[in-house]
């Protein structure tokens, strides 16, 4: 996954989200409560390697590598379908980071 605005994420691409408010991080934050987002402030720009585990459990040294916020995190997906990728693309209807191709079922 790859960003230009230092956070990555995850979300249902078949929602439209056509508007970038004022305070993003406070919409992105209220997106993630509301379970319609998953993001990871990365620090940075770049990109990075991600593993995506659904309906499924990770290998246990692959979780013993990471520290878990103690909390489970869900996505509500109404298409069916999730993207992940820059943040940058959540609410946007032309993509920077993610495409068609990048939507997994």
């Amino acid at each position: 996954m790859g960003t230009d605005a230092a956070m990555v994420g995850v979300w249902d691409p078949g929602v439209d989200r056509d508007h970038q408010p004022d305070d993003y991080l406070a919409f992105l934050e209220s997106e993630a409560d509301a379970g319609r987002l998953l993001f990871i402030n990365t620090g940075s720009d770049g990109s990075c390697p991600a593993c995506i585990y659904v309906d499924e459990q990770p290998d246990p040294e692959d979780l013993a590598l990471y520290t878990s916020p103690g909390r489970a995190f869900l996505i509500e997906s109404v298409s069916g379908w999730l993207i992940a990728g820059g943040v940058e693309d959540f609410g946007s209807r032309k993509p920077v980071t993610t495409s068609e191709t990048m939507r997994s079922k």
